[in-house]
């Protein structure tokens, strides 16, 4: 009987590297991230459908990752239709970029 080589499965929460990438993302920041950039792409927020949609992932996955960055204060959720908002928190980050910079 020939011996079949087989691989592991790939681990949770991380998207397989790329031949020739250097390293491996963590996926759950990467798709936090996505939520970040959306966000601030969007003019008059989003909401939890629309957001999912633009970041190609399933509604429950982006709202549980919304739920840690509201918690954080980098998102915040307001209005009739519960829209997603930038947070302080990521003006505060996005800030110290400037403020570490030496511009003449």
């Amino acid at each position: 009987m020939p011996h079949r080589s087989v691989s592991p499965p790939p681990r949770r929460g991380r998207t397989p590297a790329k031949p020739g990438a250097a390293t491996v993302q963590v996926q759950s920041l990467t798709r936090g991230l996505s939520l970040l950039e959306a966000l601030a792409r969007a003019e008059g927020g989003l909401t939890l459908t629309d957001l999912a949609q633009r970041v190609q992932l399933a509604p429950s996955t982006a709202h549980r990752l919304l739920a840690t960055l509201e918690k954080m204060g980098y998102v915040y959720q307001a209005g009739e239709m519960g829209r997603w908002y930038i947070g302080l928190q990521a003006f505060t980050v996005g800030s110290s970029f400037l403020a570490n910079r030496d511009f003449v």
